[in-house]
Formats: structure tokens, C-alpha cells, sequence
């Protein structure tokens, strides 16, 4: 009873009380660490071939290909698919983007990316001019052929959204890259998904930076399929 007033424990309940413990108080566990999202590659692709007829039909010259590092690969994940390295804004090479070499059998997708890329949180070809964007300003296009075909032509500065969709991230890495009041030219396709992208894109950046819509006038024009004079014509 004495002991009940007091909250004094028997030695029994004592025991008792501690293997109540015992169970409430599980034991610490390794927690497992937290995946890092587009973690830089620990590996390099170095037997593609940059010889591939496929390059040549879209009209990329020798100096593009070793450029960017393209090519086309015989094994791997990537197997029979011209490959494309996809650096971050760092410099750190993130991903190998997979470009089928014509039009895809039925299925299979005219690109294909690493099953944990985020291709939202990253901008193509960013890396390259992080240092000239708030100086010359950039050209936004959707994908890897257009900045292929603008950088031949001349115009270095120029980046992709490796789609028709901008993300919150890839915003962000834009608005940061070329400052406060920097300047962005808008080249998408002119087809309906173009022009989708453009009017999401200047909803986004009209009040951050200073916008052109350049437009490439006859439906179904992109920019990877423009000549060298029909681009400098539409920068202007």
C-alpha cells in the first residue's frame, strides 16, 4: 500500500516496467541516406561512334559531333540509339540521353532517358555558358537538334528545355543564369505544342526578364531544320 502512495516499484514491477520499456524503445536503426536526384555519373561512354550516317542526314558537322559529344552505341542501355551526354549546370555529367536513329518502330520512343533522370531539373547546354548569359542573353529552344543546329550556325548561346514543358527548377537555373533584367529569345517549334510552350513560358519569365518571341511563320518549322541564313534572318 506504502508503496502504491509513494509510487514506489517492487522489485517485480520493476522488472516489469523496464521490458515495457524495452518494447516502447526500439532500437536505433541505420536509417539508409537519401538518394541524390540526377547524382553525377561515376562512368563515361567512350565507344560510340560518331561516324554514324544518321548525324550526317541531320546535317551535323564534324566539329558538333566532337563538341557535344555525340555518337552512336553499340551495347548497352542505350543499344542502337545515337547517344546524347547531359551535363547539369555545374559541368557534372548527369545523363545519356538516347535519340532512335529515324522514325521508331511501333512502341519504342523517338528518345529514351535514364529510368531516375529528372529531365526538369536540368537545362541543356546550361554548363556551356553560364559565364556569357548575362552578358549576350540566351536563345530557348525544346531540344537537343535545334541547339545543335543553332551552335553550327553561329549562335553559341543557346539552350533547351529538352521538351515543349518548363519546369519550376529549370526556371529558376534561366532566371539565375542571366540575371535580373537579362534578356531570353524564345524559338520553339511552330506547330500547336510550339506554341503551347511559348505562351507557358512568357507566362512565367514576363515579369523576371526581357522576352522576344521569335516566330518561325509556317506551321510545322522547327528550329533544328532552319539554314544558317533563315536563322540569323529570324534573330534579328
Amino acid at each position: 500500500m506504502i508503496q502504491k502512495w509513494f509510487g514506489i516499484a517492487s522489485q517485480e514491477n520493476r522488472k516489469l516496467i523496464k521490458e515495457k520499456r524495452k518494447i516502447k524503445e526500439p532500437k536505433d536503426e541505420k536509417k539508409e541516406p537519401e538518394e541524390v536526384v540526377n547524382a553525377p555519373l561515376t562512368f563515361e561512354l567512350k565507344t560510340l561512334d560518331p561516324k554514324h550516317p544518321y548525324l550526317k542526314e541531320r546535317g551535323l558537322k564534324e566539329e558538333t559531333i566532337k563538341e557535344f559529344g555525340l555518337g552512336f552505341c553499340k551495347k548497352g542501355l542505350m543499344k542502337g540509339r545515337i547517344v546524347i551526354p547531359i551535363y547539369n549546370e555545374k559541368g557534372k555529367l548527369v545523363a545519356y540521353a538516347g535519340r532512335y536513329p529515324g522514325d521508331p518502330p511501333e512502341g519504342e520512343s523517338k528518345y529514351k532517358f535514364p529510368l531516375k533522370f529528372k529531365k526538369g531539373l536540368v537545362v541543356f547546354n546550361l554548363n556551356r555558358l553560364k559565364d556569357k548569359a548575362k552578358d549576350e542573353g540566351l536563345i530557348l529552344v525544346e531540344g537537343f537538334f535545334d541547339v545543335f543546329n543553332l551552335w553550327q550556325a553561329g549562335c553559341e548561346n543557346v539552350i533547351a528545355l529538352m521538351g515543349t514543358s518548363m519546369s519550376n527548377e529549370q526556371e529558376k537555373l534561366i532566371v539565375e543564369a542571366i540575371g535580373k533584367n537579362g534578356k531570353i529569345a524564345l524559338m520553339f517549334d511552330s506547330d500547336e505544342a510550339g506554341v503551347k510552350a511559348t505562351t507557358e513560358v512568357v507566362e512565367r519569365l514576363i515579369d523576371k526578364v526581357y522576352l522576344k518571341i521569335i516566330r518561325l511563320g509556317q506551321e510545322g518549322l522547327e528550329p533544328d531544320s532552319l539554314s544558317k541564313e533563315e536563322i540569323k534572318k529570324a534573330l534579328k
